[in-house]
């Protein structure tokens, strides 16, 4: 084999890791089998195309190698590359110029129709790309039935890299680099990839962060549709985009990701469950299915809610996290033309946005009575939050059966202009050992709510007393005027003659030097 003039690494791969080499002898680009057999020739940077093809077009139904060797400087494609079924990309980070491309890179055929039934790889390529060019796709794999390995991929101002379409039984995308401007497109897309068979899909290590500069492009950073056994893991989002994760018909986990400003997550008659994220500026939207969002850490919503329910769902959870809200938005916020089954808030941990006097935020808002079936709100802390303007309820609590217990709410702001209200209520709730601390506003239940065990809401008390034979004066402490007292003397014959109550306290007259017990309750 030829030893070629470069400033970079020329060691050869061994001959039995790869079927055909593609590589550049000054102005000559070459293509060799494994024995260092001639496929074709042409000048560099002008036949780059036609001698990578004929290279891959060799290798119909061997199910090989085309490796393509780093050089001092880039290959130039200019059409699209047709892979035959069951053939490999590798190579040792090469460059490759793709900005003169407005359409698909790397096609490979129909894995099934073609008999290319073996797991295909694209491996350890770096593409420049134009950003205005948002049909350009680095790499389309159809019905590889075994199996697609996608890594080390780093691509510059490049609109779409992965597309993964048809029946595959496993799927590997591995440390996928995106940055530089785009107009649009999906980074990375798999659909219908799970009619056949089970299959896992795995997106890890990836780090997509384009500055996106369209105006009307919808855009993604992955696109899922049709797929179950999905799990994206240690992945960073960022940019601008329109849109950040969509999910249709899916099943999938989101975990241990990092999510700047990367626009609304939507859900789609799907299952996410998102763990250990760590989030500035991102909203999920939910249209059916479930969602789940446990353990996340510095989650801020940005200016808009964290999420939405926007269509009938099944169920919609946040647990254990910790969300800075920011004002006039809502940690979770329920369309009120339509309904979720359950609605569950636990553990969490939800502040303003820190740093920021004027910011505020809110907690749930269920906009119509009934769209919620069941709600839960435990063991939460809620600090340093409300609508400073007071155009929203804090938690607007319209649910049909609904417990909120083992609250903490601090120095939740002035809600009370506008009529509204740190909790408002519509009934069938059970509001159970809360604690209310440094309150601006005030709480409104329905004669259906349970309320009781509350610090700093006391809805109940009791105590002793001995009558005097007169009136006595006794603070019931109680955040209203007791709708039911009870008077139980401790002694055998003395009798209760009057009792009565208002806000501030309750009038009982007792026989004098008797004792009695008492209770009131609102």
């Amino acid at each position: 084999m030829t030893t070629i003039s470069t400033k970079y690494d020329t060691t050869w791969p061994s001959n039995g890791t790869y079927s055909a080499m593609i590589y550049s002898d000054g102005s000559l680009i070459l293509a060799e089998d494994n024995e260092g057999r001639q496929i074709a020739s042409g000048v560099a940077g002008r036949d780059d195309t036609t001698i990578i093809q004929a290279a891959a077009t060799a290798l119909t139904n061997s199910w090989g190698i085309l490796f393509l060797k780093c050089f001092d400087g880039e290959y130039k494609l200019t059409s699209k590359i047709t892979i035959p079924a069951g053939v490999s990309i590798d190579s040792d980070f090469a460059t490759i110029d793709i900005s003169g491309l407005n359409d698909t890179v790397f096609e490979w055929q129909d894995g099934v129709a073609n008999g290319g039934l073996h797991m295909v790889a694209l491996r350890n390529l770096v593409f420049e790309g134009d950003m205005t060019k948002t049909n350009t796709l680095i790499a389309k794999f159809v019905r590889n039935w075994y199996g697609v390995i996608a890594e080390n991929i780093h691509a510059h101002s490049v609109c779409n890299i992965i597309w993964i379409t048809g029946d595959c039984y496993l799927a590997k995308i591995d440390n996928i680099r995106e940055y530089g401007e785009i107009h649009g497109g999906t980074l990375i897309k798999l659909d219908g990839i799970s009619s056949v068979n089970p299959n896992s899909t795995y997106i890890r290590g990836c780090w997509l962060e384009p500055s996106y500069v369209g105006s009307s492009q919808a855009s993604y950073s992955i696109y899922i549709d049709g797929v179950s056994n999905v799990h994206i893991s240690d992945c960073h989002f960022e940019g601008n985009f329109l849109n950040g994760i969509y999910m249709n018909n899916s099943v999938a986990t989101l975990a241990f990701c990092t999510i700047q400003q990367i626009g609304v997550n939507q859900i789609i008659n799907s299952d996410l469950l998102v763990q250990g994220i760590s989030a500035n500026g991102c909203k999920f939207t939910i249209n059916g299915g479930n969602l789940t969002i446990a353990d996340c850490h510095n989650v801020y919503a940005g200016d808009q809610d964290f999420v939405a329910v926007i269509g009938n769902s099944d169920s919609v959870a946040i647990n254990n996290c910790n969300i800075q809200v920011k004002y006039g938005r809502f940690v979770l916020s329920v369309d009120g033309n339509y309904s979720v089954n359950e609605v569950e808030l636990s553990g969490n941990y939800c502040t303003r946005l820190l740093g920021v006097s004027s910011s505020v935020g809110n907690i749930l808002n269920i906009a119509n009575p009934s769209t919620v079936r069941s709600l839960k709100i435990l063991s939460n802390t809620f600090y340093s939050m409300g609508d400073a303007d007071g155009w929203k309820h804090f938690i607007n609590a319209t649910a049909i059966n609904g417990i909120i217990k083992d609250n903490i709410f601090d120095t939740i702001g002035t809600i009370n202009t506008n009529s509204r209200y740190i909790i408002k209520s519509y009934g069938n709730l059970l509001v159970e050992s809360n604690r209310f601390y440094s309150l601006s506003g005030t709480l409104s239940f329905n004669a259906r709510d349970v309320i009781k065990r509350n610090i700093g809401y006391v809805t109940e008390n009791s105590g002793t007393s001995t009558g005097t034979g007169s009136e006595q004066t006794i603070a019931h402490g109680l955040v209203a005027t007791p709708n039911k007292v009870v008077i139980v003397p401790t002694v055998k014959g003395a009798t209760v003659s009057a009792v009565s109550a208002d806000a501030t306290n309750i009038y009982v007259t007792c026989t004098s030097g008797n004792a009695y017990n008492w209770s009131a309750e609102v």
